[in-house]
């Protein structure tokens, strides 16, 4: 995703932008040469992940997002309306291929899940599957990304003290907080920058 657009809202928000979309970046290329090294995918349309399940993210990470949804689809911010009714993520979408509608953006959870693995007590890499993947391989090394180091990662270069929330809260608590800086920034005369804000 390309942030430039954003950078003027705020220097905290722009560096905690620029932080996350190199730590996305980075887990996007270690994930993938591990699934194609050891031929994981998921399985053809499944999404399963998404339609029972919501994440809670850091702040970090809903301010991607939201940046993400001001600059790149802003009528998703439609969506917010409905949180109250949801029973699963508001930005699950059967229809879509990757099953959801801010993939791009989509948080560590997402990226990691079914592609990353978990140390045991005595520090050793185990690869750990979704239930659903065709995995019939016991993979175990140095060489399998775990989500949880990057998890942390991601709590030490976020600032002040940090609270979890559903991504649905979350990232409409950020764009909240972006459009008003937005607003004030001298931003929003640009259509693609600005959301129209919801009542």
């Amino acid at each position: 995703m390309d942030i430039t657009d954003l950078i003027e809202i705020s220097e905290i928000i722009n560096k905690e932008l620029i932080f996350v979309n190199q730590l996305y970046n980075r887990l996007d290329l270690r994930t993938q040469l591990f699934a194609s090294e050891h031929g994981i995918a998921c399985p053809s349309g499944c999404g399963s992940c998404c339609q029972n399940y919501e994440p809670e993210i850091l702040s970090a990470e809903a301010n991607y997002a939201a940046a993400w949804i001001i600059k790149s689809n802003a009528g998703l911010s439609s969506l917010f309306k409905n949180i109250p009714d949801r029973k699963t993520c508001i930005f699950f979408n059967p229809q879509s291929p990757e099953h959801c509608l801010i993939y791009n953006a989509r948080p560590l959870m997402c990226r990691a899940f079914g592609f990353s693995g978990v140390k045991d007590k005595y520090g050793n890499h185990k690869y750990k599957s979704c239930n659903l993947m065709d995995v019939k391989k016991n993979l175990t090394g140095s060489f399998i990304p775990i989500m949880a180091e990057e998890g942390i990662t991601l709590l030490n270069n976020c600032t002040g003290i940090e609270e979890t929330l559903p991504v649905s809260e979350a990232v409409e608590k950020a764009w909240q907080k972006l459009s008003f800086l937005i607003l004030f920034s001298g931003l929003d005369d640009n259509p693609g920058l600005h959301p129209r804000v919801t009542s």
